[in-house]
Order: C-alpha cells, then structure tokens, then sequence
C-alpha cells in the first residue's frame, strides 16, 4: 500500500478555523449586485427550465460562455418549447452551440446532447412536463423537496455531492426565481476553482505531507481522495459563510469568482486590479486587490502557490 492510499484509508484534510475567521471578516460586507439577467423577465417557468438545462450541462467548461451560448440558441420564453428542444438535443446542436470555445476537447457535444435529452425525458416521465412540480413546495430538503426530486434527473443524481443540485438552487435563489422556505440551507457548490481557493488560503490543509505535495502537481487523483477534499472545502465554506453573517450561496458566488479570476491555476493575481469580464462588480467594493491577500498562505509563503486542485475528468467537478 502506497503512502497516500495509507493516508486516504483516514481523512487526510483538516480545518483551519482560525484562517476561515480572516477570510470571512474580509468578506462580510459584499452585497450582491440585484442587476437583472436578460432571461429575467421571461415566466418563471422558463427561467427555471433553462436554468434545469444549463446547469445539467455545466462542467469542464466556462460557465459564462455556456450560459450565453445556451442562452442565444437555447432559451425561449415558452418553457413546453424549451423541453421540447431538450428532448430531441443532438450533438451536432451542442458542437453548433459551443463550437467557439477556446478548448475543443471540453465541448464533448455527444455528452451534453445526451444530458439535455435525459433531463428532459425525467421531467416528462417523473414529473408530467410540469416543471413546477420540482419546486412547486418552495422547500431545498424534505419530503417531495428540490433536492428529493432532482434525484430522478440523471445528469443532478450522479455526483454523491451533489454539486449540481446545490448549484441549481444558488442559482434559483441568487437570481430570485424561487422564493425558497429554506434558503439558509441551501449548501455549497464546490467546484475546481473554490477547492484552490480553499488550499492556497489555508483554510482547508492536508495533514499527511505525501498527500501536500501531491496536491501540488495538479495530475488525476483517486475519486476517494478528490471527494474528500470536496467534502471538507463545502464544510470549510460553510463555516466561512457563518463568521461572516452571509448566506452560502452568496459567499459560494463571490468566492467563486475570486477563484477564476485571482487565483487561476497558472498564475495569482493578489495585488493587481480586477479583470473587466466580473459577472458582479459590487466586488470592487469590497478591495482593490483580493481581499484574502492579508491572510492568505499563499500570499505570504510562495510554496502554497504551488497547490491545485486534483485533476478529476468527472462530469460533475
């Protein structure tokens, strides 16, 4: 037995709650910019089945390109049309939709196609092309709850986090489709870009030093050790969310961006100004830098720098 299969037979990845209290008094004053989305004035109906649609399909790729792409071939202010569409989804109609984008090889249009179709046909054969009844409860848990029905949809029950279904839901209340009963309950999203967000500012660590350094190559890792880590980043995000006084889904959101856009795989961007392309830009107020920098590992220790997320080729990291 190798030494990280030793130290994965344990959970190799603690806590630093002391590093989570910094980051959440860095944080705890953003307010998310209330401006509207194009879809925004469509029926709720259609929001809710173009957002079913696109996160269904949102994984190894950019979020932004997707969304505007499904957006401008996708979206229509019938929702009936849009399942229609969903269920007769091709992969020529995904290699259409998303042939621009800058790495080909994450298009894997005869995936997505697939997922549109299974979506579709689950809402249709569970639900009775009535969308409404997936949140007509207005409830995140319990009996006949968002996430007690997105289990009968392929592409949301796969993931045993189930990363796709916490993300529908941010989405759902971030955006004010769904008034949800429960919101405060909505738990975290974790994706690629938080889980290094996460690692370089210290607030999640590996104790096994094998496990340290492994982290710093960025190569495919076992799902054990990949699902720990996802699981104790969303209790860390959590925990952040609390010392901060803001609800998960808005701290996921911000978080989110600081990620892909301050702290990218390749390079940090800790001092300089924010990119023009920030979904939100009531960051700005919070710092003209990242405002993680006073406290982060990596901004004081060069070597953090060095950690990634595993490499995990899954349909829903």
């Amino acid at each position: 037995m190798s030494r990280i299969d030793r130290a994965l037979a344990g959970n190799p990845f603690e806590i630093d709650h002391t590093q989570c209290m910094l980051a959440a008094d860095a944080v705890s004053k953003f307010s998310p910019a209330s401006a509207g989305a194009p879809w925004a004035h469509a029926p709720q109906e259609a929001q809710v089945v173009f957002k079913l649609f696109f996160v269904a399909i949102c994984h190894q790729i950019n979020w932004d390109f997707l969304q505007r792409r499904l957006f401008e071939q996708f979206f229509d202010e019938d929702a009936q049309r849009m399942l229609k569409t969903g269920l007769n989804a091709s992969s020529d109609f995904i290699q259409e939709t998303l042939g621009e984008y800058s790495k080909p090889e994450r298009i894997r249009a005869t995936e997505r196609a697939r997922y549109l179709r299974e979506t579709a046909n689950a809402v249709y054969v569970h639900f009775d092309g009535v969308v409404e009844r997936i949140y007509h409860r207005n409830t995140i848990f319990g009996e006949n709850s968002l996430f007690f029905n997105l289990k009968k949809i392929p592409a949301y029950a796969e993931d045993p986090l189930q990363k796709k279904t916490s993300a529908f839901a941010q989405e759902l209340a971030r955006e004010g489709i769904v008034s949800f009963v429960d919101a405060d309950a909505i738990p975290p999203a974790i994706d690629y870009h938080l889980i290094r967000l996460y690692l370089r500012t210290g607030r999640v660590f590996a104790t096994d030093p094998h496990v340290f350094n492994t982290l710093k190559t960025g190569t495919t890792h076992r799902p054990r050790l990949v699902k720990l880590l996802r699981e104790k980043v969303g209790e860390a995000l959590d925990i952040t969310a609390a010392f901060a006084r803001l609800p998960v889904h808005e701290l996921n959101y911000l978080e989110w961006q600081i990620g892909r856009s301050r702290c990218e795989q390749a390079s940090t961007n800790c001092d300089r100004a924010w990119p023009h392309e920030l979904i939100d830009r009531s960051i700005l107020e919070l710092s003209a830098g990242c405002p993680y920098r006073t406290s982060c590992n990596a901004y004081a220790m060069p070597e953090w720098k060095a950690m990634l997320e595993p490499a995990f080729n899954g349909s829903f990291y």
